[in-house]
């Protein structure tokens, strides 16, 4: 019976290790590892099924501005909320995860294009119209996302193009005026088409 008892236990602590290994410390989101993983794994299925799927990568427009101006425990209180939001916005079979820094991907698994962009512009509106805190719990500031989408098969058949170019559109969002979406259009290879 005790020996049952500390099998039990040592299975609790390798899931919850196992949890702590996939999971951003901050935000409770999937770490990029896991995320790299899945996506993989998401290329391969859609390979096998002719199944589209997309990616989006969200950044937080002007964050060093919120670090330098309210500290960084505001920052993190921040993206916390914005991480709360991500996990509200999108369904339980989607792959939301903290990239790195302030910077979130999300991967849509049985999601063309159009969806995709219907569901970024979506997030991007509710986090414009979310006011955020600081620890406290005062608000302290709007938030706004840049947000690039890159969808299967037609953007890329593989995880580092698919990256690359929901990257591109990214950057094409921050650098045509920040809080907006865009999405990479391959037939002309410049990420110029928004939502």
């Amino acid at each position: 019976e005790q020996l049952l008892e500390l099998n039990v236990e040592l299975q609790a602590a390798n899931k919850k290790l196992d949890q702590m290994a996939r999971t951003d410390p901050l935000t409770g989101l999937f770490n990029r590892g896991h995320f790299s993983e899945v996506f993989g794994q998401e290329i391969a299925r859609a390979g096998r099924t002719d199944l589209p799927f997309s990616v989006i990568i969200c950044d937080v427009d002007h964050f060093k501005l919120v670090n330098d101006d309210f500290g960084h425990q505001t920052g993190d209180a921040i993206l916390q909320q914005l991480s709360t939001i991500l996990n509200g916005q999108f369904r339980s079979t989607d792959i939301v995860a903290r990239f790195g820094g302030e910077e979130f991907v999300v991967l849509l698994p049985n999601t063309g294009r159009e969806t995709t962009l219907h569901l970024a512009e979506s997030l991007r509106e509710v986090v414009a119209g979310n006011g955020f805190t600081d620890p406290s719990g005062k608000v302290v500031r709007a938030v706004t996302l840049s947000v690039g989408a890159a969808s299967y098969p037609e953007d890329g058949l593989d995880p580092d193009s698919l990256l690359s170019h929901a990257d591109q559109a990214l950057y094409q969002a921050k650098s045509g005026g920040r809080n907006r979406v865009v999405a990479w259009v391959s037939t002309r290879q410049d990420p110029d088409e928004e939502s």
